[in-house]
């Protein structure tokens, strides 16, 4: 039950990130420590030899991956939106 509850808690932000273009909302960091906190968890479950561990582990792994996965493929920059390059000045008309 442990293994699926922790894999279950993450699967609607992988559905939201799949389903939506605007992936501004997604911070790579946050899943590159979810990722890596499952695979501490999956090293764990393996020296322990805990099933519900290596479950929860492996579910964090798949999870965090697709996210991360989905935004190496769209090409996903988080602060693009801030990029003086994207600013633009607009003038003012004649009134």
């Amino acid at each position: 039950a442990i293994g699926l509850c922790y894999g279950a808690q993450l699967v609607p932000a992988v559905v939201a990130a799949y389903r939506s273009r605007e992936l501004a909302g997604i911070a790579p960091g946050t899943w590159m420590m979810a990722w890596a906190e499952a695979a501490l968890w999956a090293v764990y479950s393996a020296v322990v030899l805990d099933p519900a561990l290596a479950v929860g582990g492996a579910a964090g792994l798949t999870m965090s991956t697709a996210i991360l996965a989905r935004l190496a493929v769209t090409g996903h920059r988080p602060f693009e939106l801030l990029s003086p390059r994207r600013l633009r000045v607009v003038p003012r008309t004649a009134r």
